[in-house]
């Protein structure tokens, strides 16, 4: 279940303080779940009972990885790095997805799809056959958790199945005595899927780093097909001089590079809230800047936890969803804490259709940028700088992709102060102009312009060369 965050602020450091023995504590008292149900959320107290400071990445304002092709997927999970229109995929995910009757309540993957969704982790409570199949009538691609091995042959058929999942939070359940036996036993068990299945990509969901597991992250994040991580960085109260847009900056960073660039990086995003359990829930603006951050930073893949259902509300949190209710009335306690399910005021169930529909508006963008975020990054030169006394020099995140006959500059600030920035190209520009409805920036040259940035505001520009 979701825990605290206990701990001092400490600048330029990753600081996650607290007691790992007594949250592990509780926590194992909690874990065993029955039919291999999903554990994700429970876990994310382990994030908050590992203490101590590691040094925090350095970033630059101007991002220039990916210069020789984006790693990335098709809708089979086949790895590529070249951008084609036809094949290129970039999974916009919804964790937990339900479908059919649960508990006298009807689920429907329709409302996923038509939100703008492409991928969905079932919860693990379902029959995955028939998931599928109705993942497949509503154009789904769906992110498998680990099965019997009995079942792969048969699973490993249907075409909606993106990716198999094996271990989740790795590097927080398992003690670096444990590690070796666990690697190994992951070992046993893609072995198993590739007798099966020798294409997929088969993958780990792991916490992000701290100073206490760095280690054992660093093993698990770089044995999958691709890297994948989880970062629920807003809470009720705070424990860093950073925001939550800027932690999600780093531990991208941080994935990518452990990598070297050479696998799709896929974050799964705090989609949910609650505040009794030490969370807050994201508002809309937040989430999207956390989105464009991890955009920017590397990830070729997003995942929202979690879809609002019995199962999010047994762990003590409100999901995302367009019609949830107050209470679902599911007594069954699936996570065995011995605790009541979440139930919620109307103004909360507000918070969440109102987050779920602009991350849906959210996935309109993305699909619409789906050729930048996945071409190059461009070669041309360009400088990013300071014109106020406000934030960083290298509060503004930049990254400047191809895109059609012109080139998408994708900008974030990072901090949670507002900032001004000047922008200088190598190349003279034809025409600036902002897209999703920001104002337009101030052109102060025929190579550059300036803009005033919002704390943690995203801003994409389309930007026209001359010849």
């Amino acid at each position: 279940m979701p825990g605290h965050y206990k701990g001092r602020k400490k600048s330029r450091y990753l600081c996650v303080v607290g007691s790992i023995s007594g949250v592990w504590g509780r926590l194992s008292r909690m874990v065993y779940m029955p039919r291999g149900l999903n554990i994700t959320l429970l876990f994310l107290a382990g994030i908050l009972a590992i203490s101590g400071c590691s040094n925090r990445p350095k970033i630059d304002a101007v991002q220039r990885f990916y210069t020789d092709g984006v790693p990335h997927s098709d809708g089979y999970g086949q790895l590529r790095r070249d951008y084609d229109e036809g094949e290129s995929f970039l999974p916009l995910g919804l964790y937990h997805a339900l479908s059919g009757e649960h508990h006298g309540t009807r689920f429907t993957l329709k409302d996923v799809s038509a939100a703008g969704f492409n991928v969905v982790h079932p919860w693990e409570g379902q029959a995955a056959q028939t998931f599928l199949k109705r993942a497949s009538e509503e154009g789904l691609k769906v992110i498998l958790h680990w099965r019997k091995e009995q079942d792969i042959a048969t699973l490993a058929k249907n075409g909606s199945l993106l990716a198999w999942y094996l271990d989740e939070e790795p590097s927080f359940r398992y003690s670096r005595a444990e590690t070796e036996n666990r690697l190994k036993k992951h070992d046993e068990l893609r072995a198993g899927i590739r007798r099966y299945d020798q294409e997929r990509p088969i993958i780990v969901i792991d916490g992000p780093p701290t100073s206490k597991n760095l280690d054992q992250w660093k093993r698990w994040n770089a044995i999958g097909d691709l890297s994948s991580h989880f970062n629920y960085p807003v809470t009720v109260e705070k424990y860093r001089d950073y925001g939550a847009v800027e932690r999600v900056a780093e531990t991208t960073t941080m994935a990518r590079r452990l990598i070297d660039d050479r696998k799709p990086v896929w974050i799964v995003l705090q989609a949910f809230g609650g505040e009794a359990r030490g969370w807050r829930m994201p508002d809309p603006a937040s989430l999207r800047a956390m989105a464009y951050a991890a955009i920017i930073h590397g990830a070729t893949g997003l995942i929202y936890f979690a879809f609002d259902s019995f199962v999010t509300r047994d762990d003590g949190v409100l999901g995302i969803a367009p019609a949830p209710v107050r209470n679902y009335r599911v007594a069954r306690d699936y996570n065995t804490d011995g605790k009541p399910p979440l139930i919620v005021a109307d103004g909360d169930i507000e918070n969440s259709k109102r987050l779920f529909s602009s991350v849906s508006k959210l996935n309109g963008e993305l699909a619409q940028l789906r050729e930048a975020v996945l071409s190059a990054t461009s070669p041309i030169e360009y400088d990013v700088g300071r014109i106020s006394e406000e934030g960083r020099e290298d509060a503004v995140r930049t990254l400047l992709k191809p895109y059609g006959n012109a080139h998408l500059l994708f900008a974030v600030n990072v901090e949670t102060e507002q900032t001004a920035v000047r922008l200088r190209f190598a190349q003279k520009i034809a025409s600036v102009a902002p897209l999703f409805g920001s104002s337009p920036p101030v052109i102060n040259s025929d190579d550059g312009f300036s803009d005033r940035f919002s704390p943690e505001e995203v801003k994409i520009y389309r930007i026209v060369f001359s010849e």
